[in-house]
């Protein structure tokens, strides 16, 4: 199974329930206390960019990007696609202008 089947089924799971044995979304309010500078139609690509850098995985010609991320005594930051302590996964879609249409952060058991 690529990586690619496993983000896009986490999406899929995400969306249908929000919760699982191996991923949990954590909801809108803890992440925006971990990730405090997105905002769904506001937030650019160019933004998360400057913020996290490059994403770990694109999805579907660019338009869904994920980000793995670790914990921190303040909050997250951005983890390596080998990094262990990677207990994060922030999935990002984007419109046709670049402007964040939706997000969730899952945690990954």
């Amino acid at each position: 199974m690529t990586r690619r089947h496993v983000v896009l089924g986490l999406l899929g799971a995400a969306a249908i329930a929000g919760c699982s044995a191996t991923i949990q979304s954590i909801g809108k309010g803890s992440a925006r206390e971990l990730v405090p500078f997105i905002e769904d139609g506001k937030t650019t690509r160019a933004d998360v960019v400057a913020k996290l850098g490059n994403p770990v995985d694109t999805f579907e010609q660019g338009k869904i990007v994920t980000y793995r991320m670790r914990p921190t005594g303040d909050g997250l930051s951005v983890a390596g696609s080998l990094d262990k302590d990677a207990s994060y996964e922030l999935v990002l879609s984007f419109d046709e202008r670049n402007v964040l249409r939706r997000h969730n952060l899952l945690r990954l058991w």
